[in-house]
């Protein structure tokens, strides 16, 4: 079995973990955000997690009902223009492995204005998590495969429990058991076994889900 096929079976148990093990962290976050009085909310992202941070923007402006829009992280590292944050923003950074340089700058330059940041990444002790105020760890474990995977869902969960605390919806807890089903091993519809070309769509919060 390749590294990716197991990552890809580890994700149930990867979501459970989340659940489990930073709740304190993950209310601490949410908590910090209701008090500062966030008027819009700015994420940084590259690769991957561009897709979960378009997630993140129909989740967090529906559920927030703020404006949520995604960063051009070029302006900070390679124009020398930055836009201006100020203290009522709030500013994601979500990388995997927190050493995305242009997500760091993005979040360092907004930190330094007084905007409240909060880096969701799978290495807690990363550059990025130390550029942030506040840290939301994705608890994968390591990834060996080429392909992001369990880190990929991981941030989507740490995305999908902010808002559900920020909203005061606690649909995740039906996650749970939701988990323990799906680590059985999945079974392809025979229609689709075989075939190379698949057609996925997907509109607001599942948007970019097929696109990844």
């Amino acid at each position: 079995m390749s590294w990716t096929s197991s990552e890809i079976r580890e994700q149930p148990l990867v979501l459970e973990r989340i659940l489990r093990e930073n709740p304190a962290q993950a209310k601490e976050c949410a908590r910090q955000i209701k008090d500062r009085g966030v008027r819009y909310v700015l994420i940084a992202a590259r690769g991957t997690s561009d897709h979960a941070a378009v997630y993140a923007k129909y989740l967090l402006g529906s559920k927030l009902r703020l404006p949520v829009a995604l960063a051009a992280p070029s302006l900070y590292t390679f124009y020398g223009t930055p836009p201006l944050t100020g203290p009522d923003a709030l500013v994601v950074g979500l990388s995997q492995s927190g050493a995305s340089e242009d997500v760091i700058a993005v979040v360092r330059h907004a930190r330094s204005q007084g905007a409240l940041t909060l880096a969701i990444t799978n290495e807690p002790t990363s550059e990025l998590a130390n550029a942030a105020s506040l840290v939301l760890p994705c608890l994968a474990g390591p990834e060996r495969g080429v392909a992001a995977t369990k880190t990929y869902t991981a941030e989507l969960a740490c995305v999908a429990r902010l808002g559900s605390l920020l909203s005061l919806q606690h649909s995740l807890r039906q996650w749970t058991k939701h988990c323990k089903q799906s680590r059985q091993q999945p079974k392809w519809p025979r229609s689709i076994v075989g075939h190379y070309l698949l057609f996925a769509w997907g509109g607001a919060t599942t948007w970019r889900l097929p696109m990844r």
